[in-house]
């Protein structure tokens, strides 16, 4: 058990690791940077103290007489003045700024806050404010309440560049590999180069590696040839492109993320690759990102994959734990038509051989797109999107992905 006062946690891959008080005081920013780089989790906070409420502080016994008003504001200005070091040299990393006073008894009123989770109790009236980040929803008072635990998920990731102002930057090897990690990114990359560049704007990343003054693009640990070598122009239009992309994709991604729930539903694994989600190891679901409908197939690999009629035949004959979860669930619902699988009862043993691998394809370009909306990291740069009318924005992903495929593929 950690007492949170005046210092900071990190959590790393190795471990929890704190800055106490007095260290977090001294160090200087680039080091404070430098040493919660690869953190997944940071926590600083303490008491926060009253200093800036003009009623409920110490001259109304706040501490009984542990402490008087002017000790208090000096507490207060302590804490407040390594609130603004985290701010300063952590904003963009997974921090929970949690203390025991609400944020307007500690800090400046009307203050831009940092995209930090903000959590506190001492009021003992549950509040919270989601756009802020503001969390003082659990309090449980001085008796007679029943203790409930809430929580706060955070994907245990990082990211590497948090510290970066946007620009163009040379980086190294190791940079580039640590970011993809940071992120859960597995990549091998083993090329020779003369240089490796990132681009960072708005918080999206397209990275690049030149050999013998030629640009290509990096798709993870794969380079990507590239017509256009001029690093100026990406920087210029990396903050619409990866807009038109998120927009695009916005509907699709919802749609396999209710898909993915729902196949949890019933216990299957629900991940998603691409247009793809997986049922369990041999049984998926691709949804054509063209016309948003859906392929139920059974497959042993790429080639051999076998299609059945509907969601319930498919689980019948190739999962049947699966299926009778399924009529659980749909017992549940009163044969709800709301879920997104239910499309059908009819239960078929009809199958179809389907040796083609369009699917694939059309996965893996996605799948590549879908960094940008997960990670906001560009892997495709492809300039038909830009050069599209403003009108056609929001289609051009499902509209002309055949043709951008045909470009991307002969590169």
């Amino acid at each position: 058990m950690y007492l949170v006062q005046n210092n900071l946690f990190y959590l790393n891959s190795r471990g929890i690791h704190e800055i106490n008080s007095e260290d977090l005081i001294n160090i200087n920013d680039e080091d404070l940077i430098n040493q919660t780089r690869s953190a997944y989790l940071i926590i600083f906070g303490g008491i926060g103290f009253a200093g800036n409420n003009s009623t409920y502080n110490a001259n109304l016994g706040l501490y009984r007489n542990t402490i008087n008003r002017e000790q208090e504001i000096e507490e207060t200005n302590k804490f407040y003045s390594l609130y603004q070091k985290v701010k300063r040299c952590l904003t963009g990393q997974n921090v929970v700024v949690l203390t025991h006073m609400p944020i307007e008894d500690w800090a400046q009123p009307n203050e831009n806050l940092a995209d930090f989770i903000y959590i506190n109790g001492h009021t003992h009236k549950n509040t919270f404010d989601n756009d802020k980040k503001i969390y003082s929803n659990n309090q449980i008072g001085y008796k007679n309440k029943k203790i409930s635990l809430k929580y706060v998920s955070f994907p245990k990731t990082y990211s590497w560049f948090h510290n970066y102002n946007d620009g163009i930057f040379e980086i190294n090897r190791l940079d580039y590999i640590l970011f993809n990690q940071g992120l859960n990114i597995n990549i091998e990359f083993n090329y020779d180069f003369d240089k490796l560049y990132m681009i960072k704007r708005n918080n999206y990343y397209i990275f690049f590696l030149e050999k013998n003054n030629k640009l290509n693009v990096l798709e993870g640990g794969k380079k990507i040839k590239i017509k256009e070598q001029n690093l100026n122009y990406y920087y210029e239009r990396i903050f619409e492109y990866g807009n038109i992309i998120n927009s695009s994709l916005r509907e699709f991604n919802a749609l396999l993320k209710l898909i993915s729930n729902e196949v949890k539903k019933i216990g299957g694994y629900g991940t998603i690759h691409g247009t793809i989600v997986n049922i369990d190891f041999y049984n998926h679901i691709y949804i054509n990102p063209k016309d948003m409908t859906f392929t139920f197939y059974y497959a042993t690999d790429t080639i051999n994959k076998y299609v059945y009629s509907n969601y319930i035949s498919l689980l019948k004959n190739k999962a049947p734990e699966l299926y009778n979860n399924y009529l659980k669930l749909i017992g549940q619902k009163s044969c709800d038509t709301s879920l997104i699988l239910y499309n059908s009862l009819e239960l078929s043993n009809k199958r179809v051989y389907v040796p083609e691998t369009d699917m694939y394809t059309y996965s893996r370009y996605i799948k590549n797109l879908q960094y940008l909306t997960s990670c906001n990291v560009i892997r495709v740069w492809n300039d038909t999107i830009l050069m599209k009318s403003q009108k056609n924005k929001e289609k051009i992903i499902s509209q002309n992905i055949s043709d951008n495929l045909i470009t991307l593929k002969d590169s």
